[in-house]
């Protein structure tokens, strides 16, 4: 959730910033290749956090129990990912299935990295847990290495299933939403007058 709002908050300020100025062809902006960066992290991985909460919920609890779940749970297992869900489409940024799928797997890779120092390093969660000390609760259930069987098969799903099909969903629908934005610019641009009102047209035709 911290990088999802990094990247919005970024793509917003680079667009405020590219509104300011006038096109030109320059190398790009090392803000832009970081939030270019950050996009192919946070999109497709925003999808696959939410599925595996949500799957793995509704295999430990029963439906009913919905309504016990605070509105922190919904906003970054769910409206988080909607939001930037909303944010892909309007948007214009690109989405590379080869960058989408490195970008997944490293961060995939640096998380699981991070949560094997987590257990070696004990150092445990705010709050106690049921079943170990608290200073060797893990930070996910399904990411406790006492039981290595479970994470090493999450882990292994979503660098060699999860993160493959969700970027090459992610690149579809980037194609298919970028392809109809380029096709209007190019028609703007063989065709000019097509893309101007009537009053501005009529102006062009009356000035001598």
């Amino acid at each position: 959730m911290i990088l999802g709002t990094i990247s919005e908050v970024l793509l917003f300020h680079l667009a405020r910033k590219a509104m300011a100025q006038v096109p030109t062809r320059h190398e790009m902006p090392t803000l832009a290749r970081l939030e270019l960066i950050l996009w192919h992290v946070v999109q497709p991985f925003s999808l696959i956090v939410m599925i595996l909460f949500w799957t793995s919920w509704l295999l430990e609890n029963p439906v009913e129990d919905l309504q016990q779940m605070n509105y922190m749970d919904f906003y970054a297992h769910g409206l988080g990912h909607v939001w930037l869900l909303l944010s892909f489409l309007i948007s214009n940024v690109p989405f590379s299935f080869c960058t989408g799928f490195g970008s997944c797997v490293t961060y995939a890779l640096v998380y699981v990295a991070w949560s094997l120092i987590h257990f070696f390093a004990k150092i445990g969660t705010a709050q106690p847990c049921d079943v170990y000390p608290q200073n060797e609760c893990p930070i996910y259930s399904k990411l406790d290495w006492h039981k290595p069987q479970l994470p090493i098969v999450i882990a292994s799903l979503v660098c060699l299933v999860a993160c493959p099909v969700v970027c090459a969903f992610y690149a579809t629908l980037a194609a298919r939403c970028r392809r109809g934005q380029d096709e209007d610019n190019e028609t703007k641009t063989k065709h000019p007058r097509a893309s101007k009102s009537k009053v501005e047209i009529a102006v062009d035709m009356a000035a001598p």
